[in-house]
């Protein structure tokens, strides 16, 4: 049975609050959802994320279709595909007995006028702007020809092997509209057809000849919300809120994994990246438990550069190891002998709160630094810290190097370690 279609990947942080542990949806009433936006579009095709492709989810459908909250593809609207074996033609087989919204039964024709809406510059009512077209290199990108081979057949031709196409076809920005009618009315293949739509509100009555089964719901009312999810909840005006956010309560709240991917990028083509024993180093220092926090408050570290259920994923040892020692054996390795600091957590006083505002004790909290660095007379200092450096440096004579540029001059060349 149909239910609201949410998806980790595409629709917002995927941090569920629920009002009630017996919602209207559960007895087949109106279920009230809150997003923090509700823009007057609905076109699909506008939007790879976001409240535009949640909403979508429920009113369209795709060829294929996510698994769950992965990218895993199973049946949408295709029940088989396959590629050729030089990887430049993919056939889709249409469901039998599928119908649009107004009755229209589906053919494989209807499939190549909604994707030629996307793929072709010159398409009538092509979406502005075209996030679809992001996913296949452009208008038309690597697809060269949709074409209807029979009634329910469909063979898209691409100009190049693209493996991620099936993936592709999963997102909601390609759900297939009845393109006839686009710029009058938004009609699709999915649970919930389209009743009311305007800035801030829209609404979508279940479709009781949907092909996957009666909706759970009778009517989702799609309300925005902004940063007042919490309130209507208290205040029972939405059962449920989608936030982009992490909620400040922890009960009634469902999170499942996003796609969303933040990253500091080294670049490998320039020293000191350039050798994989700096870049070992880097590694080594790090410590993801303490970064995702920082960048987010529902953020978790990755075991690889792609998120839990995205296609591609590599399962294996952390690449981050948050180990001090390591960092410090690395070093080593490079020719460093590491010694002892007292009150090596104190600051040196480079912070703005200090240098700025507490110019004194900025100097104070230097020359205490610099004494205790001094005590084992050290031939130069390093250290991991920008504005470190140039504050300590003002206050000696001992050179202060950044850390990266010992284990860069250990991995460098003879002529590198001379200068």
């Amino acid at each position: 049975m149909a239910r609201l279609r949410v998806m980790g990947g595409i629709g917002l942080t995927m941090v569920l609050l629920l009002a009630l542990a017996g919602s209207a949806g559960a007895q087949g009433g109106a279920l009230r959802v809150g997003l923090p936006t509700v823009a007057a579009t609905l076109d699909p095709a506008t939007a790879l994320d976001g409240p535009v492709s949640v909403i979508a989810r429920q009113m369209f459908d795709t060829l294929v279709q996510y698994r769950d909250v992965t990218s895993d593809i199973e049946p949408g609207l295709a029940i088989q595909w396959s590629v050729s074996r030089d990887g430049l033609a993919w056939s889709f087989r249409l469901r039998d007995g599928v119908r649009f919204h107004d009755g229209t039964v589906l053919t494989s024709q209807h499939v190549v006028d909604s994707l030629e809406r996307l793929l072709q510059p010159t398409a009538a009512n092509a979406p502005v702007p075209n996030a679809a077209s992001q996913l296949v290199r452009g208008t038309p990108g690597v697809v060269k020809e949709v074409r209807a081979v029979d009634p329910r057949t469909v063979q898209i031709a691409l100009t190049q092997p693209y493996a991620p196409l099936p993936a592709v076809l999963a997102h909601p920005a390609f759900s297939i509209v009845l393109a006839a009618t686009v710029g009058q009315r938004w009609i699709g293949t999915g649970p919930f057809a389209l009743a009311d739509a305007n800035a801030g509100r829209v609404v979508l009555d279940a479709f009781s000849g949907y092909w996957g089964g009666t909706p759970r719901s009778s009517r989702l009312v799609f309300l925005e919300m902004g940063d007042a999810g919490e309130a209507m909840l208290e205040a029972q005006t939405i059962d449920v809120a989608l936030l982009d956010t992490a909620p400040e309560r922890s009960s009634g709240v469902l999170s499942v994994p996003g796609w969303r991917v933040g990253y500091l990028a080294l670049q490998t083509e320039k020293e000191p990246f350039n050798r994989v024993k700096a870049r070992r180093a880097i590694a080594a220092a790090l410590n993801p438990a303490l970064i995702a926090p920082a960048v987010g408050s529902v953020g978790v570290p990755l075991l690889s550069f792609l998120p839990l259920g995205v296609w591609g994923r590599r399962d294996a040892s952390p690449i981050l190891e948050g180990s001090t020692a390591n960092a410090k054996r690395l070093l080593a390795d490079a020719g460093y002998e590491l010694v002892p600091v007292t009150d090596a957590h104190l600051c040196c006083g480079s912070a703005g709160t200090y240098s700025i505002l507490q110019p004194a004790l900025a100097g104070e909290l230097k020359a205490n630094k610099l004494r205790a660095l001094a005590a084992h007379r050290p031939d130069l200092i390093a250290t991991a810290n920008i504005g470190c450096m140039t504050h300590l440096q003002s206050g000696t004579d001992t050179p202060i190097r950044h850390w990266i540029e010992l284990v860069d001059v250990a991995t460098a060349g003879p002529a590198s370690r001379a200068a």
